[in-house]
């Protein structure tokens, strides 16, 4: 199966760098990028889950879900979160069966 593709995006590379490390241990293939600089990967690749953190203001926020449409889900996540909380937040969005 293949792996499900993540993207984070803030403005915190170390909280970024964290998250992608926890996705990866989780089986997932991560990528983390601070923002606007992201905004480029967005338009040249595919991803299956945008965790945004939540510094982001709103304007960032709908300027990125413009950018992406409607296919791809977006998560807004806490500069703090429980591993196991985000990793449910996840499974909300793909759903058990699908885990990679």
């Amino acid at each position: 199966m293949t792996r499900r593709r993540i993207l984070c995006m803030g403005k915190d590379s170390g909280v970024l760098r964290s998250r992608c490390d926890l996705l990866e241990s989780a089986g997932f293939t991560a990528e983390s990028f601070i923002f606007p600089e992201g905004m480029t990967r967005l338009q040249q690749e595919h991803f299956d889950l945008i965790l945004l953190s939540a510094i982001l203001t709103e304007e960032e926020r709908n300027e990125i879900r413009t950018l992406i449409g409607t296919t791809t889900p977006v998560l807004v996540v806490p500069k703090t979160i429980m591993a196991s909380s985000l990793l449910a937040e996840i499974d909300q969005v793909f759903g058990p069966a699908n885990l990679p």
